[in-house]
């Protein structure tokens, strides 16, 4: 009787067990199934987790394009330093196109490009039918600073043509690629100040060229050119050819750079300190338009918000691929183009949540 009652306790308690390892079981209580990132709310990440916890990786891939400079430009470099990022953090591919500020801002508005790398003067200029454009150009912002872009008129020690802006009216001109903001600038600016424009260049004697940074460089040091203008950061790579064969020689703007910022609010001035480049002993005043990352005024709110989140907590990796972002991509300066772009609300929304706005 005895053993019969061992016998019945112990199978009551082998069926009470759970299973043991290397088994399966079925946990008690069944996972919460989560929204896929693209489906979650933009407004606030879930509760059990802290921001830096969030996970904003995108589980279907998205696309986009991006219009940036000819290759080997800041723009391209930058461009092409961050879209691995984007990749790698939020499952983002950017391609990368080559492109110019004017052309680039227009692609934007038009549909033809996702993001654009072009200049808060666009947006100044595009949104009152100013400039280059003869209507209004609506719908473009911007999401971040790239560089304060300066404008470097150029020559050689050699070349003593050109000893200021006006002297270009019957010289060998290189201007920068067609549809830069370079030219926009210059072309008004020349034309304004002192009636100087390409038609009137030829026709005294001189000759127009447009053409690429490196391109230009390398026209000055082969004497195919007098006189050069460059856009972009400081010192210029390209620029920095010329320093000692056949040595590099900075053209100053004269006083009236102060009269024409006045009537061109998507200008500004800057001063290059001296010692920028081999043999400039003083500091050089110049125009500057702060280079940005634009895009459409639709694009969605969710996803620019995660670009420009992303970008910035990675900014010192991207610096580490192009000098631009390292010496010039400053979170402190990114509201500086406010005067002649807007900003995009998935962006401001992100400078709110860090406290800039």
């Amino acid at each position: 009787m005895k053993r019969t009652l061992s016998l019945l306790l112990a199978a009551m308690l082998l069926i009470g067990l759970p299973a043991g390892c290397g088994g399966s079981s079925t946990p008690s209580v069944a996972p919460v199934s989560q929204a896929p990132a693209s489906q979650a709310p933009a407004s606030q990440a879930p509760a059990s987790e802290s921001p830096a916890e969030e996970n904003l990786r995108y589980d279907d891939t998205q696309y986009s394009s991006m219009f940036t400079s000819s290759p080997g430009g800041d723009m391209y470099n930058m461009a092409a330093a961050i879209a691995p990022i984007w990749e790698r953090e939020l499952n983002v591919v950017a391609s990368i196109g080559p492109g110019g500020s004017f052309s680039n801002y227009k692609a934007i508005a038009a549909g033809e490009c996702t993001i654009g790398f072009d200049h808060q003067c666009m947006h100044y200029w595009g949104e009152r039918a100013e400039g280059p454009f003869d209507e209004v150009v609506d719908g473009v912002s911007y999401m971040a600073i790239l560089f304060p872009a300066t404008v470097q008129c150029f020559s050689t020690d050699k070349n003593q043509l050109v000893q200021q802006i006006s002297d270009v009216a019957d010289k060998r001109v290189g201007f920068g690629a067609v549809g830069s903001a370079l030219n926009v600038f210059l072309l008004d600016y020349l034309d304004v100040m002192y009636g100087i424009t390409p038609d009137t260049i030829v026709a005294n004697g001189g000759s127009v060229s447009y053409m690429s940074d490196s391109e230009m460089s390398s026209a000055l040091a082969d004497g195919i050119i007098d006189v050069g203008f460059a856009l972009g950061t400081y010192p210029k790579t390209s620029l920095q050819e010329l320093e000692n064969n056949p040595g590099l020689r900075l053209i100053s703007f004269g006083n009236d750079l102060d009269k024409y910022l006045e009537t061109n609010t998507g200008w500004g001035k800057i001063e290059i300190p001296a010692n920028t480049y081999v043999g400039q002993t003083e500091p050089y005043t110049t125009a500057t338009s702060w280079a940005i990352m634009s895009l459409s005024k639709d694009m969605d709110e969710e996803l620019v918000y995660r670009l420009t989140r992303i970008t910035w907590e990675n900014i010192e990796e991207a610096g580490e691929a192009a000098a631009a972002i390292r010496n010039f991509m400053k979170l402190e300066n990114t509201l500086e183009p406010m005067s002649g772009a807007a900003l995009h609300p998935g962006a401001e929304r992100y400078y709110k949540e860090i406290g800039m706005l």
